[in-house]
């Protein structure tokens, strides 16, 4: 495709864009993710032609279309005050200070941080990077979802940022709190269409009930367990839609907590529907002797599958050159055998033989008790 042919399709583009309120800072990537949809075929050329992208929304709408290298906001709460942290776009290679997302805390807070407000921030941030990575790499990937299913998920996307501004900027926690509940609940509805339920069906229905959602879910794949827990709180805490009518008391912890379990749900459909895509299928069975990755890119053996000492079946998973600060780290841990959902076996020649490797090496070393 010459510059002109591409100047085109781009106009064209961001005049559909424009007519659906696509906001402007996201329409480089969108526009990225139409024209070279595949992935895996991302090469040079494909680089340059993002960078021609967005030099071309640049011209147009100047700042506007500038992206801020965040992927999402998360509310925390430090000492009974809400502050908003910036997630960073980021990979396994950049340091990020956590304590330094965080917007408009005073300086004499961010000074006397205590140890247990920073591993709060810390670990809340770490599990929301995982979600908000989730959902911006779906926007890369436009084919993996229906017309329908991309409906509900660019607007359960508004919902969490409407969520969290409501909080913060207006402290509307029954607002906060709809909008968090909405978001799970649109992307709940679009993993059922995604098992060819009818849209109409789906509206009528289930309504707002998470529960419901979450039990039809459940009875498509059990690995929809997972959103059990957020699901039940999320109705807990909106209690009837008459939240948006009247008041009911909800507090900032509450809206916060709304907001994590939102979070989690929308983040952990969005990684299945790509692992989904990866594997094949929506789940297998995890085999010692394999390897297998998780979404984060961490690499594991199987080692074996065993029952526990309360006679449950679990997995004994070695971890393979995890970069974790600068360290290699190799560590061996147990988790349920019906997690094979969370993980894509690998299956490229030169990575099998590297990784057996390195586990045989250190089973040799005696560094670890290994068995296989």
């Amino acid at each position: 495709m010459d510059v002109q042919d591409l100047d085109r399709k781009l106009r064209e583009i961001d005049q559909d864009l424009s007519r659906r309120g696509f906001p402007v800072v996201q329409r480089a990537l969108y526009a990225f993710s139409v024209l070279a949809p595949d992935p895996d075929k991302r090469t040079q050329y494909a680089e340059d032609l993002f960078d021609h992208i967005a030099d071309w929304y640049f011209c147009k709408y100047g700042n506007q279309a500038i992206w801020d290298q965040t992927i999402g906001e998360q509310p925390v709460i430090i000492r009974d005050a809400v502050y908003v942290a910036r997630i960073p776009f980021t990979d396994r290679n950049r340091v990020v200070g956590i304590t330094d997302q965080i917007k408009d805390v005073p300086a004499e807070i961010t000074r006397s941080f205590t140890e247990d407000e920073v591993r709060y921030v810390a670990s809340t941030c770490l599990e929301a990077f995982s979600d908000y990575s989730a959902l911006y790499n779906l926007d890369t990937r436009p084919s993996l979802l229906r017309v329908d299913q991309w409906q509900l998920v660019r607007r359960a996307k508004f919902d969490v940022k409407a969520a969290a501004l409501l909080l913060k900027e207006a402290e509307d926690t029954q607002g906060s709190i709809t909008h968090s509940h909405q978001a799970a609940e649109k992307f709940m509805k679009s993993a059922l269409l995604g098992f060819g339920v009818d849209t109409k069906i789906v509206r009528r229905r289930f309504s707002h009930n998470l529960g419901k959602i979450y039990n039809e879910l459940v009875a498509r794949h059990r690995k929809f367990k997972h959103l059990g827990n957020a699901a039940t709180a999320l109705d807990q805490l909106l209690e009837s839609m008459d939240i948006r009518y009247a008041e009911i008391p909800r507090s900032a912890r509450d809206a916060v907590a709304a907001f994590g379990a939102a979070r989690h749900i929308c983040g952990f459909i969005a990684q299945q529907w790509q692992l989904d895509a990866e594997r094949g299928t929506p789940d297998h069975k995890l085999q010692p002797g394999r390897f297998y990755q998780d979404y984060s890119g961490r690499t594991y053996r199987c080692v074996a599958i065993e029952r526990n000492r309360k006679g449950e079946l679990v997995a004994r998973m070695f971890l393979l050159e995890h970069n974790f600060g600068g360290m290699v780290l190799d560590a061996e841990m147990t988790c349920k055998a019906d997690v094979g959902h969370l993980y894509v076996e690998l299956t490229q020649t030169e990575t099998l033989q590297r990784l057996e490797t390195r586990y045989r090496s250190l089973r040799a070393s005696n560094s670890t008790s290994l068995s296989s």
